[in-house]
């Protein structure tokens, strides 16, 4: 049992699997999927508004 869990590399990892790439974001890469959320609740939130009128 102690062999297993020394061959995994994170928590959650199945037996048997291999780690062969770690993509991490950075808020640096996240920035333009926030200012897209950002956008699409501006645009929802005028276009609510309007028809509210």
């Amino acid at each position: 049992m102690t062999e297993q869990i020394k061959d995994k590399q994170f928590d959650g990892q199945r037996d048997g699997e291999q780690l062969l790439f770690v993509f991490r974001r950075h808020i640096i890469a996240m920035r333009k999927g926030f200012y897209l959320l950002l956008g699409s609740m501006t645009l929802y939130s005028i276009a609510f508004f309007n028809l509210a009128r």
